[in-house]
C-alpha cells in the first residue's frame, strides 16, 4: 500500500468461502499511487472490509497534496531562502526524505541528514532505490544529545559506520547557504553552538498536533523565532483523505465495512453503507 512508513501492506484472508480485507495504514497521494489504483482497477471479492480513517472526523480538512506537489513547494522555500534550510521530518518517513533530497538536488544544495537517519535509509536501501549517505552531495552530522544517547545504548558503531561521509559541524557553519538539513529538537544544542542562521528557514514537516504535546518542539520553535528565522510548513499526511478512503470502499464493496484506527468511528455512517461498528475484542461472524 501507498503510506509514509516504508513497505506498508494490506491483507486479504480468505477462509470458509468469505473474505475479510484489511486495509493498514495508507494513503493514495504519495510516491507509490500505482499500488491504490491498482487495487482499485483489479479489487478482490470482499465480504468485510475493515478499514483505517484517521482523517475521518476533525482531521478531514487537513492537506492531502501529492509528495511530487510538495517537492515543487520545497524547491520554491528553498529558493527563496539566502541561508540554510531546516527541516523537521521523521526519519522513518521515507517518502518525506525523497522528497527533500530531490528538491535539494534542483536546487543544487547538499542535503545534510544524522548518523540515525543515514543508517536507517542504509538499512532499507537493499530493498529500494532511496537515498544513500554515500551518494554525492549527501553528508552525515552528528548531533550530540543523539550521539550520547547511541553510546550509552551501546551502538557507538553505528557512529563509526558513517564517519567517511561525515560533516564537522564548524564546516557545516561555513556551507549553510548550500545546505538543507534535517533536524530535531533533540539538535537544539549544537544548532545554537554551531550555527548561524543568517537569513535561514526552518521548515515544519509533520502533523502540526505534536506542537500540542511536545515541550522540546516548542522549546525549537521559540528559539527559531527568537532569532527571526523564517517559518514554513510543508507537509501532506500519511493517510488517505476522505474522497480516496470513498473510492476503496466503493471499488471493494463490501457486505459489511467495520471502521479502525479512527477517532470518529461514528461518522462512518454519513459516509459509507453497510456500516459496523465493533468496540475493541468484540466478537464479529462473518455470515
Amino acid at each position: 500500500m501507498d503510506h509514509s512508513a516504508f513497505d506498508s501492506y494490506a491483507f486479504l484472508v480468505n477462509a470458509g468461502g468469505k473474505s475479510v480485507f484489511y486495509t493498514g495504514d495508507f494513503r493514495a497521494h504519495g510516491r507509490k499511487t500505482k499500488t491504490y489504483d491498482d487495487l482499485l482497477n483489479n479489487p478482490p471479492h470482499v465480504d468485510v472490509l475493515i478499514m483505517e480513517g484517521t482523517m475521518v472526523g476533525s482531521r478531514s480538512d487537513e492537506p492531502a497534496i501529492t509528495e511530487e506537489e510538495l517537492e515543487n513547494k520545497y524547491v520554491k522555500v528553498i529558493s527563496e531562502t539566502p541561508g540554510i534550510v531546516m527541516v523537521s521530518a521523521s526519519s522513518q518517513n521515507i517518502d518525506r526524505l525523497v522528497t527533500i533530497f530531490k528538491a535539494s538536488q534542483r536546487t543544487q544544495r547538499r542535503f545534510i541528514i544524522d548518523f540515525y537517519t543515514a543508517e536507517i535509509l542504509e538499512l532499507l536501501g537493499k530493498y529500494a532505490s532511496i537515498p544513500q549517505a554515500s551518494w554525492p552531495r549527501i553528508k552525515v552530522c552528528y548531533p550530540r544529545f543523539l550521539a550520547d544517547r547511541f553510546e550509552e545504548l551501546g551502538l557507538k558503531y553505528i557512529l563509526t559506520k558513517h564517519r567517511e561521509n561525515g560533516i564537522k559541524w564548524t564546516k557545516l557553519r561555513e556551507l549553510e547557504p548550500q545546505s538543507v538539513m534535517l533536524i530535531r529538537p533533540g539538535f537544539l544544542w549544537d544548532v545554537r553552538k554551531f550555527l548561524n542562521l543568517k537569513d535561514a528557514t526552518w521548515v515544519y514537516s509533520m502533523w502540526p498536533g505534536y506542537f500540542q504535546t511536545s515541550k522540546p518542539l516548542n522549546k525549537l520553535r521559540s528559539y527559531f523565532q527568537e532569532k527571526t528565522v523564517r517559518i514554513e510548513y510543508l507537509h501532506t499526511g500519511g493517510h488517505a483523505s476522505i474522497q480516496d478512503l470513498t473510492k476503496l470502499a466503493k471499488a471493494l464493496n463490501p457486505s459489511t465495512l467495520i471502521p479502525i484506527h479512527s477517532h470518529h468511528s461514528e461518522k462512518y455512517m454519513d459516509l459509507f453503507p453497510n456500516v459496523t461498528i465493533l468496540d475493541d475484542a468484540k466478537i464479529f461472524i462473518v455470515e
